[in-house]
């Protein structure tokens, strides 16, 4: 989103060019009027970014409405989305695998930095009479103990707290999460994901044969009883 966001810096975009759809009190008045001011800023967008190359890629923009004839573009098979994507609220990481017949060469040497490619959750340290330590996952108290990428790797300290996944998410300490981590992990693999409808998709897609032995295993564990 980078270089198309960088393009808009300074755009105006009115939301009356072919008359407000607003009464005074900002409340929309004329829905179909609405939505044609909104195609129109949409076209204006298109227009900028039709004007780009991006890594040597041509972009093609078209505001999706009901008549476009750009075709959707096919969504990732769950198997290549468990394998390259990790996601959260605020960080959606894609990386290469090392399987060069599913992905070209990484150019960058970012695995020696980093071995699975994937940024690491951001992890606080405190200065204890023991040394250094983190936190429990639910006692940091401000963002101050929170270190570089580099110094976190350097230091390279066990995560202190209960019951925690088997692949750290990377909203691992982020207190709005905190109350619905369990329920957007995998109890299969492990990856966390943004929604718990997302879990649900991963599941059926992939663990589907594990989650029908786990019920079934339930049905048993009710029978004896």
């Amino acid at each position: 989103m980078a270089p198309l966001s960088k393009e808009l810096s300074g755009v105006i975009l009115p939301h009356d060019h072919f008359g407000s759809h607003l009464n005074s009190a900002g409340k929309t008045i004329d829905s179909e009027l609405e939505e044609i001011n909104f195609k129109k800023a949409g076209e204006v967008l298109a227009e900028i970014w039709n004007s780009l190359e991006i890594d040597g890629h041509s972009v093609i923009a078209e505001f999706g409405d009901t008549d476009s004839k750009l075709p959707l573009p096919e969504m990732p098979s769950a198997e290549w989305f468990a394998i390259h994507v990790r996601e959260s609220q605020y960080f959606f990481q894609i990386v290469k695998c090392d399987e060069i017949a599913c992905c070209s060469s990484t150019r960058s040497d970012i695995k020696q930095i980093l071995a699975e490619g994937f940024f690491p959750p951001p992890v606080p340290l405190r200065r204890t009479e023991d040394g250094l330590k983190t936190p429990d996952t639910s006692e940091v108290e401000n963002k101050d103990e929170f270190p570089s990428l580099f110094v976190r790797q350097a230091t390279n300290l066990k995560i202190q707290g209960k019951d925690l996944p088997q692949n750290l998410p990377y909203v691992l300490y982020c207190p709005t999460v905190l109350p619905v981590l369990k329920e957007r992990i995998c109890k299969y693999c492990g990856v966390y994901f943004a929604a718990k409808s997302h879990v649900t998709d991963h599941i059926k897609a992939l663990h589907s044969q594990g989650r029908k032995k786990q019920m079934d295993d339930e049905k048993m564990k009710k029978r004896s009883f």
